[in-house]
């Protein structure tokens, strides 16, 4: 008579399902929620530079964590959520608020100035190869202080305020974006990019 084993019947499989579509989307709102990608500070050099500063330094492919590259493919991930077709008439997040000073402003002295950088996507560009960035700069001169009937008042002429808008274009080389002014009439039609939403990072400007 053959002995019975006393193994017992083999394990049951377990089966592990994949996660689904939702708990993946709700993973990656966990871990890129409120990138850490806004930038205020100065700008004592030409924007360009502060620009390349801004989107190559601290870099990594490998491991991307609170840098551009984050916030950036974080943005494409959420689309219409967070992105809207450009119109020079519509009111966009700025990424950016820079003071320009220091060198920057060495044609215009006695002068400050402010800069909104705004991030424009190429509607159909689904990789972060390029984009554009429309940099919107006030410039205004300081504050003469003159004597009247013993006071101090502050004399401030507006109509000597200087606007600056242009557009400049970033392109991925490697693992660097190499930047450079988009020449007038050579800017994107406004139905070929999409802006990141104003009201997307209000914890942030508030």
């Amino acid at each position: 008579m053959e002995r019975q084993s006393e193994m017992g019947p083999p394990p049951t499989p377990i089966t592990v399902d994949p996660p689904s579509y939702a708990e993946s989307v709700a993973e990656t709102l966990d871990l890129f929620f409120f990138p850490d990608w806004h930038y205020r500070g100065g700008c004592d050099d030409s924007m360009l530079r502060t620009l390349d500063d801004l989107l190559n330094k601290d870099r990594s492919f490998m491991h991307p964590g609170t840098d551009s590259y984050a916030f950036y493919s974080f943005l494409l991930r959420m689309g219409e959520q967070r992105l809207e077709v450009w119109s020079p008439e519509g009111l966009f997040q700025p990424i950016a608020v820079i003071e320009l000073r220091g060198s920057y402003l060495r044609e215009l002295r006695a002068s400050e100035g402010r800069a909104l950088v705004y991030l424009m996507h190429p509607k159909n560009e689904p990789y972060v190869n390029e984009c554009y960035f429309i940099v919107q700069e006030t410039i205004s001169p300081l504050p003469q202080r003159s004597g009247v009937a013993g006071k101090l008042v502050s004399l401030f002429d507006k109509s000597k305020q200087v606007e600056r808008k242009y557009w400049v274009k970033a392109a991925l080389h490697g693992e660097r974006y190499i930047f450079r002014k988009v020449a007038p009439g050579e800017e994107p039609m406004s139905e070929e990019c999409v802006g990141v939403k104003s009201v997307c990072y209000q914890r942030f400007w508030s």
